[in-house]
């Protein structure tokens, strides 16, 4: 559920909260939500925090590899700003991506990658969401009341930046292909 200021992820099984995400003002409900096709399970017998981290991507045989497990984007606190929860990996990303306010953005269908686009609607970019590059970090933050961290990294170098023209304009839609290899835009 997406609000002006926040985001409230729930599991469809039971309706319990699985995570409260505070955001910016958000007033176009911008997010990004993608799904590991073995990261979400249905329910199980675990019960608490175990419950919400299987849910959300938890990956309890230790071989992470690529998966990421339910990957989350939505404006952050600070202006220009994304923040991507990867549960799979129990980290958070912050990515620099805009010095104006965000106007779209969208995850591929692994949720590897995110594509933004500022307000002003002139230059497209897209980031890995793991946060791979150089970028410093920033606090801790505990995952709704789960036990052990959850790492915070920061990155702000894209992978592209795509000029879509040079007058303002409204993005209306950035969506990935299937097999993430192609990036669709709409604009007024």
């Amino acid at each position: 559920v997406v609000l002006r200021d926040r985001v409230y992820v729930y599991n469809f099984s039971d309706l319990s909260l699985l995570d409260k995400v505070h955001t910016g003002d958000n007033p176009a409900g911008l997010i990004g939500l993608s799904l590991d096709n073995c990261g979400v399970g249905g329910g199980g017998g675990a019960a608490g925090g175990e419950k919400a981290h299987n849910i959300l991507g938890g990956n309890t045989n230790s071989n992470l590899g690529a998966r990421n497990g339910m990957v989350l984007a939505c404006p952050s606190t600070q202006r220009g700003q994304v923040r991507v929860e990867l549960y799979g990996l129990r980290r958070t990303t912050f990515v620099d991506a805009h010095e104006s306010a965000l106007g779209a953005l969208a995850l591929s269908v692994d949720g590897s990658l995110l594509a933004t686009a500022s307000e002003r609607g002139t230059v497209i970019r897209l980031y890995d969401t793991r946060g791979v590059t150089v970028g410093g970090g920033r606090a801790a933050a505990s995952m709704n009341n789960t036990s052990g961290p959850t790492a915070s990294v920061s990155s702000s170098v894209p992978l592209k930046e795509f000029r879509r023209g040079v007058e303002r304009a409204t993005i209306s839609c950035l969506t990935f292909s299937l097999d993430s290899c192609w990036l669709g835009c709409a604009s007024d």
